[in-house]
């Protein structure tokens, strides 16, 4: 991580409750910007710092290295401006949930705007659908192309239609088809990976709600559709 200490880090030496502090300077406050998944509580928590006067006591090379523990951070400047300390962030932008299945377990990350892992087993936006893959769907520690091409179509759904992306709830992608799972609705969707059939399944999706039927599984098959047996309602 690129980071710009320049001006705010002097050479100084602070004892505070038998500890060393090595980089240590007093700000009347701190200031955080570019904030947008990471909290000020999750940052501040790995830093060494003590509440003096009106202002605060911070080792700098504990920030540095609180920063550095956070993969969703993709840049930071640390400034100093009017006595004041400046943390201003450049975050990676998590856009799904990827749940690769193995043999023995299942590893859960985030993928961001380049399709790359944020972090593994650790998620920092829930709310995002959780794609389910098998060995198909990786190359190696990277998505395959055809996952790739998902996400891709994912991310069209939620530009054209951001109400039924954020409806979806989980998705099982083999590299051929999709079963999506909705928010609050007991039935399972089968479709092809392509634009056309999540614009159809919007248009089923809310016909299902307006008349209150949800069958077990609906299969989306280009402009067929089958349902099978098992109509409940809720």
């Amino acid at each position: 991580m690129k980071s710009r200490i320049a001006a705010v880090v002097f050479a100084a030496t602070v004892f505070w409750g038998g500890a060393v502090w090595a980089e240590a300077r007093y700000f009347s406050a701190i200031e955080f910007r570019g904030l947008r998944t990471l909290t000020k509580a999750e940052i501040i928590r790995g830093v060494r710092l003590a509440v003096r006067g009106n202002g605060v006591v911070i080792d700098l090379d504990s920030l540095e290295n609180s920063l550095k523990k956070f993969a969703i951070i993709r840049s930071h400047e640390v400034d100093e401006k009017n006595g004041r300390l400046i943390l201003t962030v450049a975050e990676r932008d998590p856009r799904l949930i990827i749940a690769h299945r193995r043999k023995d377990q299942t590893i859960v990350f985030e993928i961001d705007e380049r399709f790359t892992a944020i972090a593994f087993n650790r998620i920092y936006r829930p709310d995002l659908p959780v794609v389910h893959v098998g060995a198909a769907g990786m190359n190696g520690a990277d998505i395959s192309e055809e996952t790739r091409a998902f996400c891709l179509t994912l991310e069209r759904v939620k530009k054209e239609s951001p109400e039924l992306f954020r409806e979806i709830r989980e998705i099982f992608f083999d590299g051929n088809r999709a079963e999506v799972r909705l928010e609050g609705r007991r039935t399972r969707f089968f479709l092809s990976p392509g634009v056309e059939d999540f614009r159809r399944l919007s248009y089923f999706a809310g016909y299902l709600d307006r008349t209150g039927r949800y069958p077990d599984r609906m299969t989306i098959n280009d402009d067929k559709v089958l349902i099978r047996k098992g109509v409940n309602n809720g």
